[in-house]
């Protein structure tokens, strides 16, 4: 039997600062039928443990405290349970969870469970195929043809961005980036970006029309909202679409005035992006986006993952780089201790 402090975990106390999560201690969660316990080398990091952490993420307040966040995580199987077909006791497994990765030790159901490709490293996989990297896929497989357009793409140094950029890359699209800083700026031109764009800049909507062109861009995907989200809407061409998958600045902006005429004249579209309503649209939507992502990096279709690594005892420090939008990349939780 599991002792009473084989496992540890990091868990909201209190909805609140960076400060309401602590460590805590107990035992190995137990392992039932369909099911596979994992011992935890590296848990991911996603901006949805923020809004958790503040208890504004939907359906966090009935969840119930002290709350255990996390919802990825790359490690060993530790134990299988009965009718798990074809993973054993040391494999090397990535799994997709809906809470609890900030642990030592996790159980997940043989479902969310894949096996990992020997070629990619630890701190590669959950910047690959983590909630990012299955926004990233998601994004790219849902737009509109471009005919040759550009799609600019808010937040385009963090962990979606800097996999959909390569996506779009591999797909023929142009892409333009938009960044905060320079070392972002160099981080996306590194990842394929054809232009940049400088939103800390006055004057940046100036410069993302005319990467635009004529025609516009084709898309404008958006997790940031505010300023970036309006100038993504001036630049839109005809049959266009503002695509979100976030509001990082909370404030998800709609049609100022001056555009409501050429938004509706060129016939645009706003749609959403969740990974909630992309894995209800079909049985196999999951393994087919895990192992795409897969097979994207073994032939070179993704050839950059950037991570950022914090040791788990700074958990505080990880939450405020990634709700301060200053990291690049993905952020990882180092659980090896």
């Amino acid at each position: 039997m599991a002792g009473q402090h084989d496992n540890y975990s990091y868990q909201i106390t209190g909805f609140g600062a960076d400060d309401s999560l602590k460590k805590a201690f107990g035992p190995k969660p137990d392992v039932s039928e369909g099911f596979v316990r994992i011992r935890v080398r590296y848990a991911g990091l996603n901006f949805a443990d923020i809004m958790q952490r503040k208890g504004v993420y939907p359906g966090i307040q009935d969840a119930g405290l002290p709350y255990t966040p996390g919802m990825e995580v790359v490690g060993d199987v530790d134990a299988v349970g009965p009718g798990v077909p074809g993973l054993a006791v040391g494999d090397r497994v990535f799994a997709k969870l809906e809470m609890g990765g900030y642990a030592a030790y996790v159980v997940a159901p043989i479902s969310h469970v894949f096996a990992v490709p020997g070629s990619i490293e630890d701190k590669e996989v959950l910047g690959l195929v983590g909630t990012s990297g299955q926004t990233a896929y998601g994004l790219a497989k849902s737009l509109k043809s471009s005919d040759g357009r550009p799609v600019f793409i808010t937040a385009a140094a963090g962990g979606v961005g800097s996999i959909l950029i390569q996506l779009c890359k591999h797909a023929g699209r142009t892409v333009i980036a938009g960044v905060g800083n320079e070392d972002k700026a160099w981080h996306t031109a590194k990842l394929g970006a054809d232009q940049t764009v400088r939103y800390d800049r006055e004057g940046w909507e100036k410069t993302l029309l005319d990467f635009a062109g004529e025609a516009g861009l084709a898309a404008a995907i958006d997790s940031v909202g505010g300023a970036p989200n309006r100038g993504a809407l001036a630049a839109l061409g005809n049959w266009a679409e503002l695509v979100f998958f976030g509001g990082a600045s909370g404030d998800l902006v709609g049609l100022p005035p001056d555009l409501v005429f050429p938004f509706v004249a060129g016939c645009n579209s706003i749609r959403g992006f969740g990974l909630i309503g992309y894995y209800l649209s079909g049985p196999n939507v999951l393994t087919e986006t895990i192992q795409g992502l897969f097979q994207a990096r073994v032939n070179g279709a993704i050839s950059h993952i950037t991570t950022t690594v914090f040791p788990s005892y700074e958990i505080e420090e990880a939450h405020w780089s990634l709700g301060s939008r200053q990291s690049m990349g993905k952020l990882l939780l180092d659980m090896h201790e």
